[in-house]
């Protein structure tokens, strides 16, 4: 466990004679404990008993911390944070009396360790301090050097100039430190001792680099520079990523690569990459209807899943009997090495994939760095994490997205590294069907028309009954400032409203309430709900008045279910992907006059079209009329399935030579009429 130094005095009762006695027990015990947390009782007891006596004494703090982080979790969750706060105090003077240097090796653990804990329980603006103050106290621990760079987009930004504040941050501090190790060679991360770190043992890249989903919430920031950073210090710190399989290599030399598509007699092997094929996951809901679909006389397709958590595949991979379904999972054998997915480049270089599609790389952290490597003549990346890769065009050659939902494609393909390639305009860009009817969720088959009779006051008792109810239960970390003055517009402009949004994890939620009493928010009229099965979810859409996009991310899957249940949504577009599904998704639906009252073209006409919603019955009662009379338009469209079809045949290296035999037509409009 370690040693802090010697006794130090300090607090507490007890004789001189106990506390040395105790303390050579302990010294005693220390021989027959194990470090993986198998201490005994006495030596447990030794150490609770020494903090008792002497509860400013660093060493007590802790060891005793240690021995209840060891022996935590699970159902003893709240003796790790109790273990927690006390290793953290043995740095801090105002804990103890004889603190642990930072910049000792001890005071260098107990910063990467400690911080990237508060980290993990979503206490960012707690880690980040603590990881700073460690990082420069030793600045040669690339570790520590690395999250603080990268943790500071974890954070909820207080402001509009804090959130530009982060981004410039985060470009410094990565711009300094790889500017370090292009120029020092010889400084490279030690894993070995890093993997003596309780927590960072298991994966060190994990532990040293924070991932960036959160960079997809930032929209005045320029994303490509700042996901590239994030791609060439993974790349810098672990080189093992930068790997070219001998087969891709050919195509990206030019003086190797084909001059044309080369012509095959065989369909186009596609392996399709997701950590979230699993039942009921978003991305799943997403893109099953159209991966599902797609030609196999075209394409032979293997389902990659990377198996982070555990967790059951979801039946849409087995819907077709030919494909192939690989499983990627972690071994024990894999601890200590933050690029130890290598092991599975030989299983996938084997299958000789033409394309190698990443449905969502961005969601999960083995994804992410299995994506940096190149497996396939062919990568392209999706939107079931709207952010490009920040991957050089040269591994991730395309991001596909959909041409409705993009600004223009001059504006739009600045924000990718990759080459934006996209869906047709004219169509929907997924086979869709609803989420719910008129009384049942398609999610959990539960009735929530049945909660909807039951009444506001009965089903949502902890909210206002009365006046107008305007939700937004988007998830919090989507609640960027920009979003602050147009709820408390809502709030101004209609003194009868009520404004009904997801509570946050502790430390983020008192920063947002804080932003709305800062924004003019009258914040007694404001209500917080925690996450709701997704039948009481479809109750409180059906209830409220009028449902509101966040902004400037904004919802895709919760559009496509108010749109379900024909409620109005108003939305403001942004400038990325993320923040334009519902615009896109009422363009697709086609009625001019319901666009113009629920899509703004400002924050000023968010509000407005909000209240005049929300506040009159005879105007929302005609939008949610033709809501119901148009929603139809995004169930079920084969031409999406097409549109698929063709993207990925232009992007394939290879065409087939003997179409006609395979699918007995050239005409592509033909495909994709399959009954499943």
């Amino acid at each position: 466990h370690g040693k802090t130094g010697g006794d130090g005095g300090g607090g507490g009762g007890g004789g001189g004679g106990g506390v040395q006695r105790l303390l050579r027990r302990a010294s005693e015990l220390s021989l027959t404990q194990h470090t993986d947390g198998a201490t005994s009782s006495e030596y447990r007891e030794v150490w609770k008993r020494l903090l008792s006596l002497r509860p400013r004494n660093a060493e007590a703090n802790y060891q005793y911390g240690i021995i209840l982080v060891l022996q935590g979790g699970g159902e003893k969750k709240s003796s790790v944070a109790k273990g927690i706060e006390l290793v953290r105090r043995t740095v801090d003077p105002s804990y103890v009396d004889n603190p642990v240097a930072l910049n000792h090796p001890l005071g260098l653990m107990i910063s990467s360790f400690v911080g990237r804990y508060y980290h993990q329980e979503k206490m960012t603006q707690t880690a980040l301090p603590i990881v700073e103050r460690g990082s420069a106290a030793n600045p040669n621990d690339i570790c520590l050097a690395a999250m603080s760079a990268t943790m500071v987009l974890s954070q909820t930004p207080n402001s509009l100039p804090q959130e530009d504040g982060i981004i410039s941050t985060y470009l410094e501090r990565t711009e300094r430190l790889l500017g370090r190790l292009k120029t020092e060679p010889d400084w490279v991360l030690d894993e070995r001792v890093l993997s003596t770190y309780p927590g960072a043992g298991p994966d060190p890249y994990q532990h040293c680099m924070i991932d960036m989903f959160r960079l997809s919430f930032y929209y005045r920031a320029d994303v490509a520079l700042v996901a590239s950073r994030y791609y060439q210090l993974s790349t810098r710190i672990w080189p093992d990523l930068n790997y070219v399989s001998d087969r891709a290599k050919t195509w990206m030399d030019a003086d190797t690569r084909p001059l044309s598509k080369t012509r095959v007699q065989r369909k186009i092997r596609l392996g399709i990459v997701s950590p979230n094929f699993t039942f009921r996951h978003s991305v799943v809901e997403d893109f099953k209807g159209t991966m599902s679909r797609l030609d196999r006389t075209l394409f032979d397709i293997t389902y990659i899943y990377i198996d982070e958590r555990g967790e059951t595949v979801d039946p849409f991979v087995y819907t077709h009997s030919n494909d192939k379904l690989l499983v990627l999972r972690k071994e024990e054998s894999d601890v200590g090495n933050g690029a130890w997915m290598k092991r599975w480049y030989p299983t996938i270089e084997e299958l000789e994939f033409d394309i190698l599609f990443y449905l969502d790389l961005t969601m999960g952290p083995i994804t992410t760095r299995l994506a940096m490597a190149k497996l396939a003549p062919v990568q392209a990346v999706s939107h079931g994490h709207p952010l490009t890769s920040g991957i050089p065009p040269t591994i991730m050659n395309y991001y596909i997205s959909w041409g409705l939902a993009e600004l223009d494609y001059d504006i739009a393909k600045t924000h990718y590294t990759e080459e934006l390639k996209l869906l047709p305009t004219k169509s929907l860009h997924q086979y869709y069907t609803p989420r719910a009817d008129e009384n049942v969720s398609m999610m959990d088959g539960m009735n929530y028309r049945s909660l909807v009779d039951d009444g506001r006051a009965k089903t949502f008792p902890e909210i206002a009954p009365d006046g107008h109810w305007y939700t937004c239960m988007q998830k919090p970390f989507k609640l960027f400032p920009e979003i602050d003055p147009l709820i408390c517009g809502v709030l101004r402009d209609d003194p009868l409203g009520r404004v009904i949004l997801h509570r946050s994890a502790k430390e983020s939620q008192a920063i947002f309430i804080n932003r709305l009493s800062r924004a003019g928010c009258d914040t007694d009229r404001i209500f917080f709900l925690d996450a709701l099965p997704h039948h009481q979810l479809l109750a409180l859409y059906a209830l409220s008045d009028v449902i509101l996009d966040s902004y400037p991310a904004g919802g895709c899957t919760t559009t496509r279910e108010v749109l379900a249940i024909g409620k109005a949504l108003v939305t403001l577009p942004a400038r990325f992907l993320g923040g334009r599904w519902s615009y896109a998704y009422y363009h697709i639906m086609g009625d001019d006059v319901l666009n113009r009252l629920v899509i703004a073209e400002s924050p000023e006409e968010y509000v407005m079209l909000a209240v005049t919603l929300g506040t009159s019955a005879e105007i929302r009662n005609d939008a949610e009329r033709r809501i119901k009379n148009s929603v139809d338009a995004l169930y079920e469209r084969w031409d999406s399935v097409r549109g698929w079809n063709e993207v990925l045949l232009d992007i394939s290296p290879v065409i087939i030579d003997d179409y006609y035999y395979l699918n007995g037509s050239s005409d592509l409009s033909s495909i994709g009429n399959d009954e499943l």
